[in-house]
């Protein structure tokens, strides 16, 4: 509970300036990461939301779906970054078969009654109404926290996985 109102009152002071350089704390997020995703920024959201008790609103279902879709994607978008492959997958996000993807695994999703497949929906949302400076698609829907949070997540899924079907039976 501390922690939680301790959240809150953050948020209502980011629009505030801080007293080194005048900049408010929503500047010192840019300043680390400038285009924050709206998959991150939604999830975020429903993680504050559910430290006020509104459990209901997102299923561990719809954790598991972004977990996957955001390292899937990771794994899409970065290994060119890292220089694993000469291969670039960043310009496909200025071509709408990216938006097309995204748009089919949402439909999938809530057609299966996913939540997460309705934080799908706030990438376009926000692509439409031009709320980030960056055009390109990836950008709205993965950036380097959620990536690598995502990662590590379904790492640590996997290996629970394979920890709870070890045993005699398993051999």
């Amino acid at each position: 509970m501390v922690g939680s109102s301790l959240l809150s009152l953050l948020l209502l002071l980011l629009p505030l300036p801080i007293a080194w350089r005048g900049w408010s704390p929503i500047a010192w997020i840019f300043l680390l990461e400038p285009n924050p995703s709206f998959i991150l920024t939604s999830l975020l959201s429903l993680a504050l939301l559910r430290r006020f008790g509104c459990n209901r609103l997102f299923s561990p279902d719809g954790w598991r779906a972004a977990w996957i879709f955001g390292c899937v994607a990771s794994l899409i978008l970065y290994p060119m970054a890292l220089g694993l492959t000469s291969l670039d997958t960043y310009s496909l996000g200025w071509k709408p078969a990216l938006t097309l993807v995204v748009a089919l695994v949402a439909i999938i999703l809530i057609l299966r009654k996913n939540p997460f497949g309705v934080v799908l929906l706030t990438p376009f949302a926000g692509y439409l109404l031009r709320l980030q400076e960056s055009r390109n698609f990836w950008d709205a829907i993965l950036d380097p926290f959620y990536g690598g949070l995502s990662l590590i997540i379904v790492i640590v899924m996997i290996a629970s996985w394979f920890r709870g079907h070890e045993g005699p039976d398993s051999v």
